[in-house]
């Protein structure tokens, strides 16, 4: 049996299963010094390493198998769009979790449990009932357009202009600042987020690019409601976005296990994801 102990930046150490939070939704402070420990103890597996060797190390599983979940905490490693996918095909069950946070102080990354590019944990346990969820809150749909880009994660134009400038033109057509990059964003088909931001004068994104995204937003006055009917759940390990916590009109106060990612694994539709912007859960309740 596991427990699952998640910590703040500036207090992990890594001892049990679990990564830096940015903070958590009872107490969103990430300077503060805190750890919540997953009501249950749970059975399962634990694989740390490289993702190619990850990927190796992780047994098959099968359609009528036990294995009932697997959470999946990334250490800031980059790769993680392609490791879900195929991670996803060989174990064939809901994926939750993310990539932990960095200390806001030092700023130290790859605090996950032990302390490689990621650390997985695979739920096999007959005395829990495991589902998983997931959920884009950005439910305002402006249309389907075309991304241009040579580097993945790095935007050069959209539909054919320079991206930069369509974005910030888009954002203040909508009232939101230059500033303000996660009111309005893009997402895959799969209605799951990438997070916009500027380095050297360019937009990149916290996850890999698609050839045609579509351009959503959520109304400041919906983020709050929602993200609270989210998160109150006493059975649940949440992982929302730290870019979700930075527009929230007021702190969550929830009875179960929140969290705030740089990055969250999503299954939505029975489909695993790595993505931005996004509220993932995994519910454990006793059988």
């Amino acid at each position: 049996m596991e427990k699952l102990v998640f910590k703040t930046p500036c207090g992990f150490d890594g001892n049990a299963f679990g990564c830096a939070s940015f903070g958590f939704a009872d107490a969103p402070d990430p300077t503060e010094k805190g750890e919540r420990v997953f009501k249950y103890e749970v059975a399962g597996k634990i694989f740390t390493g490289r993702l190619e060797d990850l990927l190796n190390d992780i047994p098959e599983g099968s359609e009528n198998g036990n294995r009932q979940a697997g959470i999946v905490l990334f250490g800031n490693c980059g790769g993680e769009n392609g490791f879900i996918r195929e991670l996803s095909k060989k174990v064939k069950c809901p994926l939750v979790g993310g990539a932990a946070a960095c200390d806001p102080v030092s700023g130290a990354s790859g605090l996950v449990y032990g302390g490689s590019q990621a650390a997985v944990f695979m739920i096999d346990d007959p005395t829990v009932t495991v589902s998983a969820e997931g959920r884009n809150i950005h439910g305002n749909l402006l249309g389907e357009h075309r991304i241009g880009f040579t580097n993945p994660r790095v935007l050069d134009t959209i539909d054919g202009e320079d991206a930069l400038k369509w974005y910030t033109a888009m954002r203040a057509e909508y009232g939101f600042p230059d500033t303000d990059f996660e009111h309005m964003t893009f997402s895959d088909s799969s209605n799951v987020n990438a997070h916009m931001s500027v380095v050297d004068g360019r937009l990149v994104s916290g996850r890999d690019l698609c050839e045609n995204m579509i351009l959503r937003y959520v109304k400041p006055g919906d983020v709050y409601p929602q993200m609270k009917a989210f998160y109150d759940d006493p059975d649940a390990i949440v992982f929302g976005c730290a870019g979700l916590k930075g527009i929230l009109e007021e702190n969550l106060m929830t009875p179960g296990t929140g969290l705030f990612m740089f990055g969250e694994v999503v299954t939505i539709n029975g489909i695993s994801e790595f993505g931005n912007l996004m509220l993932s859960k995994l519910v454990m309740k006793k059988a």
